[in-house]
């Protein structure tokens, strides 16, 4: 039951990035929209609206937002690489712990195979599998939506 549980936990918060482009894309669309007025306005007022301007600029904007970021990533490096350094900390650190409980059981006499079934419980099979379904579950959301 925890493993089920585990999964579908871990395949709809792979689906959450998703939600948040969503809305993203709701507010993309309600600025074109917006735009698109401004300019329909602007040539029935009688005034040029110079397209190419206004296009330069957006990118000489956009260009100078990813400078930014650029700058930003540079001095954030160490916030940036949190997440990814941890998480591989957490796997070695479950990795050597269910090392050592089988080493340990199989050290004190229990046979290879009740030693495993003690250490990949259920528990264990929960988290493997909220894991598996929270990094495959987005590929297989990012497939069906192209």
């Amino acid at each position: 039951m925890l493993t089920l549980l585990g999964s579908l936990l871990g395949f709809l918060s792979a689906g959450l990035p998703k939600v948040f482009e969503f809305f993203q894309q709701k507010q993309d669309n309600q600025l074109r929209m917006q735009m698109l007025n401004a300019q329909i306005e602007a040539v029935k007022s009688g005034q040029e609206f110079d397209l190419k301007m206004f296009h330069e600029k957006k990118d000489f904007e956009e260009q100078k937002l990813l400078i930014q970021h650029d700058i930003a990533m540079k001095d954030n490096f160490l916030s940036a690489s949190v997440r990814p350094v941890i998480t591989y900390l957490f796997f070695f650190i479950f990795a050597a712990v269910k090392i050592s409980m089988i080493w340990h059981a199989i050290s004190t006499g229990t046979d290879f195979y009740s030693a495993m079934q003690m250490t990949w419980d259920e528990e264990t099979q929960a988290i493997f599998a909220a894991i598996i379904s929270f990094w495959f579950g987005s590929r297989a959301m990012q497939k069906n939506k192209k």
